[in-house]
């Protein structure tokens, strides 16, 4: 094997650990970046879970304003009618 031979292998090997570096670096950060996705996506799916739970204490106050409204009526009602009297 000449120099020349020897030198050009050199300079390829070289080149091609660059490049091998450039791509592990590259699937470093495309792991960190499925990283964060896989993150949200776990948030997200608790998401539907909490708005569940949400909706759920939303009715729970809307009936329970509305009894509140429905007794304040009668309390009213009542209290024009013992004023009349």
């Amino acid at each position: 094997m000449s120099l020349v031979q020897r030198d050009s292998i050199k300079q390829i090997i070289e080149e091609m650990t660059v490049e091998m570096e450039h791509l592990k670096s590259e699937i470093k950060n495309q792991e960190n970046t499925l990283a964060e996705h896989e993150q949200k996506l776990r948030q997200f799916s608790t998401y539907s879970d909490r708005l569940e739970v949400l909706e759920s204490e939303n009715l729970l106050l809307k009936k329970h304003l509305a009894s509140f409204a429905g007794a304040n009526i009668f309390f009213e009602t009542d209290f024009e009618s013992v004023r009349k009297d």
